[in-house]
């Protein structure tokens, strides 16, 4: 699907000044496959994703005799790589204990996180480095983490 986004002039509610869009391609046939309110009285419609360029008309329910002619372009499919960051920054938001807490967890998770992605492509595996050495060398101090290490 795709969205053809309406508004109107003056900011107004479409669909209350109009009626709802409906989306026709050339050939007499209704594109429109449900649509939803969007920001600033806009109204979004929804339509079947195209490959190539397409003309279509945009009419309303409510006044029939209003009609746009719209040229309507395929999408572009977009890649969206999450790159996870931590930063540390002592006191600006908690205490320096509770900072190092929520640091020692964190590397608890982050460990958590290595092995459940172990079987994982490897690009797709988690990854992530330590930003402080404070926190590690307090995390280190652990008894069992000694032990996970030698592991």
């Amino acid at each position: 699907m795709q969205t053809i986004r309406v508004r109107s002039a003056s900011n107004k509610n479409v669909k209350d000044l109009l009626g709802k869009p409906v989306v026709t391609a050339t050939s007499g046939g209704v594109l429109t496959q449900g649509g939803e309110e969007a920001p600033k009285g806009s109204y979004r419609v929804f339509v079947p994703e195209v490959e190539s360029e397409q003309m279509v008309s945009v009419s309303f329910e409510k006044k029939t005799e209003i009609k746009l002619n719209l040229l309507v372009k395929p999408q572009r499919h977009w890649t969206i790589h999450l790159v996870h960051q931590t930063h540390l920054d002592i006191g600006y938001t908690d205490p320096q204990g509770r900072v190092l807490a929520e640091h020692l967890a964190f590397l608890d998770s982050c460990l958590d996180l290595i092995d459940r992605t172990d079987e994982w492509p490897d690009d797709a595996k988690f990854r992530w480095s330590v930003e402080a050495l404070w926190s590690f060398d307090e995390w280190n101090k652990d008894s069992n983490i000694q032990q996970i290490l030698r592991d």
